[in-house]
């Protein structure tokens, strides 16, 4: 990834300087010279602002000199404006010590070699003489060039872990499953995990609201859920990180899980309806997932309007496919709604709660 920053940067013309401190990228843009450091996430974790303060101090009139004598016609005064930018590689999550050091020095980006995103946190901008988009799409296209030729191995690391390890449970519930009885039947999957509001509300087993989230009837309910997953749940885990997203998808499909029980509750003992339905399935997570990505799209936009940060997905879009996703829920028989609204809901507030920091 650090290989592929810096040709990018060669190819924008920036000249490599080699200082004390290391390779600086430089380019005079618009009476303005940019400067762009590259260096891993441990080099950064030993120093403080101070330090990265005096480094660039130190660095700025070396490559001002270099500057004039590189190119001695373009009359560049020792008072030219410098903008520094710091690239840091990452391999995954930023830690909490670099998130802080990016609140008090202005001009530090981090590169996740894994997602291939760049983080760019809410007391930094994106400004940055157009640089962001073009390196944001040209590390995604190296990415996915990669994937197309380097087979099914690399194409899963698009795949956020928590997503991926949810992912595989779910199949290998399902085979287990299926091997000792029928998906298709209500009594066997009763009997294996998934939920009624009976089962919560008068025989406390709770542990149902847990076991119901693995649980599918049938292998098209499975197929379009883990689909629904592995794009919803890989954009959502790049913008909150996993740790942040796993609590967020567990809790909406317990939540959820809940949601429903009480609405049948409501339903049988309060209305009279003489008939319950066995509930079991991975939407009502996957509606949290929903939920959370509106929630962090929002604050996407909200900082955009200040110049911190640049949405990535259209809100108009994602609005689109949760009311498709509801309708096809509210006309279709069989189809556990109160899951649905419910882990959307509890997704959205969680994503609030858990993400304050992206």
């Amino acid at each position: 990834m650090q290989k592929a920053i810096q040709l990018f940067l060669k190819e924008k013309q920036f000249h490599v300087v080699t200082l004390e401190q290391g390779d600086y990228y430089v380019k005079l843009m618009e009476e303005e010279l940019a400067v762009i450091h590259i260096f891993r996430a441990n080099e950064l974790a030993l120093k403080n602002w101070q330090h990265i303060n005096e480094e660039r101090q130190s660095a700025a009139a070396e490559l001002v000199a270099w500057l004039q004598e590189s190119q001695p016609g373009a009359g560049i005064a020792d008072s030219v404006p410098i903008r520094f930018l710091d690239l840091v590689m990452v391999q995954d999550e930023v830690s909490e010590y670099l998130r802080n050091l990016a609140d008090m020095v202005e001009g530090i980006w981090f590169v996740s070699e894994q997602n291939r995103q760049i983080y760019v946190f809410e007391r930094q901008s994106t400004k940055y003489f157009g640089i962001y988009e073009e390196l944001q799409t040209y590390i995604s296209q190296i990415f996915y060039t990669h994937t197309s030729a380097g087979g099914f191995r690399q194409m899963l690391a698009l795949v956020g872990p928590v997503t991926l390890t949810m992912v595989i449970l779910n199949i290998l519930v399902y085979c287990l499953a299926t091997l000792n009885g029928d998906v298709y039947d209500a009594g066997y999957m009763y009997s294996i995990g998934a939920v009624t509001f009976d089962s919560i509300f008068l025989k406390g087993e709770y542990y149902r609201l847990f076991s119901s989230m693995f649980l599918h009837f049938g292998l098209a309910h499975l197929a379009n859920n883990m689909i629904s997953l592995i794009c919803l749940g890989t954009m959502l885990e790049r913008r909150m990180g996993s740790l942040r997203y796993g609590i967020l998808y567990l809790s909406s499909g317990l939540l959820a899980g809940l949601v429903s029980v009480s609405v049948e509750y409501y339903q049988v003992m309060a209305m009279g309806h003489s008939s319950y339905s066995v509930a079991a399935g991975a939407s009502g997570a996957i509606f949290g997932v929903i939920g959370g990505l509106i929630a962090v799209v929002l604050k996407q936009k909200w900082q955009s309007r200040r110049g911190q940060y640049e949405p990535e997905i259209s809100m108009r879009s994602l609005l689109f496919m949760a009311f498709v996703s509801l309708y096809q829920g509210f006309t279709t028989m069989g189809v556990d709604n109160a899951a649905h609204v419910g882990g959307m809901i509890f997704g959205f507030l969680l994503s609030f709660l858990l993400a304050c920091k992206r």
